[in-house]
């Protein structure tokens, strides 16, 4: 009579193992996902900050060449021949008009 009972417990033994091992899986797929797309927002993010950072960066050096710009052409030896001396060649010191 024990035999049978103790047959009876042990029966369900590897469908309580096969229901724990799926529970498991199961916890482990969620985990899993959360943690992925937890990963792919903060890599998301960080990447926004860096392209802002570099926007920004752009943004103030294009500012800088455009104001360059209008400075340099209102230079009076750039303009005119303000720079040249009476023989039409330019004075000591002076640059040419090449602007990169």
């Amino acid at each position: 009579m024990q035999t049978d009972l103790s047959r009876g417990s042990y029966g369900r033994l590897p469908i309580l193992i096969l229901l724990m091992t799926l529970v498991i899986l199961l916890i482990g797929a969620v985990a899993l996902h959360y943690v992925e797309n937890r990963l792919v927002a903060t890599t998301g993010e960080s990447l926004a900050l860096a392209a802002a950072d570099i926007a920004d960066m752009l943004d103030r050096l294009l500012f800088e060449r455009y104001s360059d710009i209008p400075m340099g052409g209102s230079a009076r030896c750039v303009r005119s021949d303000y720079c040249r001396d009476e023989s039409g060649e330019r004075g000591q010191g002076h640059e040419p008009d090449v602007f990169v």
